[in-house]
C-alpha cells in the first residue's frame, strides 16, 4: 500500500553581498582602537566580504499534494500540486509545514509513504508522524474543555486515542483487547521475538467515532488506498472506526489489526497469506467480553428475512430468506467457489507477493482462502498442528525474510496432498451462527 512520499532537506543560501573594500574595514578597525588587523587574504579590491549564510528548508512534494488553508485535514484544499517539486518551508507546526506554492501558501502534512521501505527509522517516523496526526483530528492537541478532560486511556497493553463517548462500547472493546494477547499464544504458540517491540513501546489503539473522520484520516497517510477498507495496521498502530458498526463487528475489526500489531512483535516477517489468515482466523472467532475468542469457532451473523404476501384464494404466505453476513458468508462463499473448481491453488496462494495478493479485484478471495486454509493447518487434522506451530517458530527466528517460506516440507505433505486433503475438509464442514 502506497501513498506520496515528501523527502526534506537542506541548501545552503548565500545572503546578498555587500561590496564593501578592505582599505575602509581596516581603517574603521584603526580608528576604533582594535589594534593591528592579521594579514588579509589576498583578493581583489572591492571583493565581496564574507558574509555568514543563511539556511533554508526545502521540502519535497510529489504529485497530488494537497494544500489546506490551515493545518487541519478538514481544512478546504486551495491547490493541489500537478508536479514533483521542491517547496520552501516557511513555518512548521507539526505534523504540518507550510508552504509557498505558486501564490498560494497552504499547510501540508510532513510525511507520507508512497514507497515501502525497510529503513526501521523512516518506518518509526512515518508511524510518528500519523500518531501526531491522528492525535491533531481527535483533538489531543488542541486547547479546548473536552480534550483536556479527554486524557489518555489505554485498552489493554495498548494506548487508546479516541472520541467515542459510549463508555459500554470501550469497555467492551477494553475485555477484548486484554484476553487477544493470550489469545494469540494459545492458538499460535508464540510470543515477542527476542529485539522486537513488546507491550511496553507505544503501540496504539486509534479509534475514531465516525466514519467520515477515519476516511478524512485515511485519505491523507493513504490517498490511493482502498475507500472500503474497515481499518489498517502501521508499525504499532492499530486504526478503525465505529460508525454505523455494531459492537460485535467493531470488535471483530480491532482483533484483526491488532493481531498484525501482535505480529510484528511475534514474527521476523510473514507472507500475505499467513499475516492475512492469522488476523482473520481470530477476527472470524465468536467474540464475547467475559468468554474472551473462542479459538476456532465461527461467529458473524445468520439473518432470517421474512416477507408476508397474500396469494390468491386469499390466505396469507410467508416467503422466508437466509441472510449470511460475515465469517459465515466467507466461508460459504469459498467453500462453493471451492466445489466449482473456482478459486487458486494453495500453493499460489502461499506464494504471492504482496502486489498481487492485495490486488482490489480478488484480494477479499485470498483474504478467506489464507484464513480457512489456516484454520484447516491448526484444527483440520492433529498430525498438522504441530508441525504447522514449529513452522511459525521457525519463522519467527528467520533473519533472511526474502526467502519464501517451504510450508509444504515443513508440514511433510506436498502441495497436492495438502489441495485435496483441505478440499475434503471444506465439503465436510458444516458452520453454524
Amino acid at each position: 500500500m502506497t501513498s506520496d512520499t515528501i523527502e526534506v532537506s537542506r541548501h545552503r543560501v548565500m545572503s546578498p553581498s555587500r561590496f564593501l573594500p578592505i582599505a575602509i574595514l581596516l581603517s574603521s578597525a584603526a580608528q576604533l582602537g582594535l589594534g593591528q588587523p592579521s594579514e588579509p587574504e589576498e583578493r581583489p579590491l572591492g571583493a565581496p566580504a564574507e558574509i555568514a549564510p543563511a539556511e533554508t528548508e526545502l521540502i519535497r512534494v510529489e504529485p497530488g499534494s494537497r494544500l489546506r488553508g490551515q493545518p487541519d485535514v478538514r481544512s478546504q484544499v486551495i491547490a493541489v500540486v500537478d508536479a514533483a517539486i521542491e517547496l520552501e518551508i516557511l513555518e512548521r507546526r507539526d505534523p504540518w509545514v507550510r508552504v509557498l506554492y505558486g501564490s498560494s501558501k497552504g499547510w501540508l502534512t510532513t510525511a507520507e509513504d508512497v514507497i515501502a521501505s525497510a529503513d526501521d527509522a523512516l518506518a518509526s517516523d512515518r508511524a510518528a508522524w500519523r500518531l501526531a496526526l491522528a492525535r491533531q483530528m481527535l483533538g489531543y492537541t488542541s486547547i479546548s474543555r473536552d480534550s483536556s478532560r479527554r486524557g489518555p486511556k489505554r485498552l489493554g497493553s495498548f494506548e487508546l486515542l479516541t472520541d467515542v463517548r459510549d463508555r459500554s462500547l470501550l469497555r467492551f472493546l477494553g475485555a477484548i483487547a486484554v484476553q487477544l494477547p493470550r489469545a494469540y499464544r494459545d492458538r499460535y504458540r508464540l510470543g515477542p521475538r527476542i529485539g522486537a517491540p513488546s507491550a511496553d513501546s507505544s503501540d496504539t489503539v486509534i479509534l475514531f467515532a465516525h466514519e467520515r473522520d477515519y476516511r478524512a484520516y485515511e485519505a491523507e497517510i493513504r490517498p490511493r488506498a482502498d475507500r472500503g477498507a474497515l481499518g489498517h495496521a502501521y508499525q504499532g498502530l492499530a486504526v478503525l472506526y465505529v460508525g454505523r458498526q455494531s459492537p460485535d463487528d467493531v470488535a471483530a475489526v480491532l482483533v484483526h489489526e491488532l493481531t498484525h500489531v501482535l505480529n510484528r512483535r511475534a514474527l521476523n516477517a510473514a507472507p500475505p497469506w499467513l499475516e492475512e489468515g492469522m488476523a482473520n482466523d481470530l477476527a472470524f472467532c465468536r467474540i464475547g467480553a467475559s468468554r474472551g475468542l473462542e479459538l476456532g469457532s465461527l461467529g458473524g451473523r445468520n439473518v432470517v428475512i421474512e416477507q408476508h404476501s397474500y396469494r390468491p384464494g386469499g390466505w396469507l404466505g410467508i416467503d422466508q430468506a437466509i441472510h449470511l453476513s460475515g465469517p459465515l458468508a466467507s466461508f460459504s462463499l469459498l467453500r462453493d467457489r471451492w466445489l466449482a473448481g473456482e478459486t487458486l491453488s494453495l500453493v499460489r496462494l502461499a506464494s504471492m507477493r504482496a502486489s498481487e495478493f492485495f490486488d482490489p479485484e480478488s484480494r477479499q478471495a485470498h483474504y478467506d482462502a489464507s484464513a480457512f486454509f489456516l484454520r484447516y493447518l491448526l484444527d483440520g487434522e492433529d498430525d498438522l498442528t504441530a508441525p504447522f506451530h514449529a513452522f511459525l517458530a521457525s519463522l519467527a527466528a528467520e533473519r533472511r525474510a526474502e526467502d519464501p517460506p517451504a510450508l509444504d516440507s515443513a508440514l511433510g505433505r506436498t502441495w497436492p496432498e495438502l489441495e485435496r486433503d483441505f478440499g475434503g475438509w471444506l465439503e465436510q464442514q458444516k458452520p453454524r451462527p
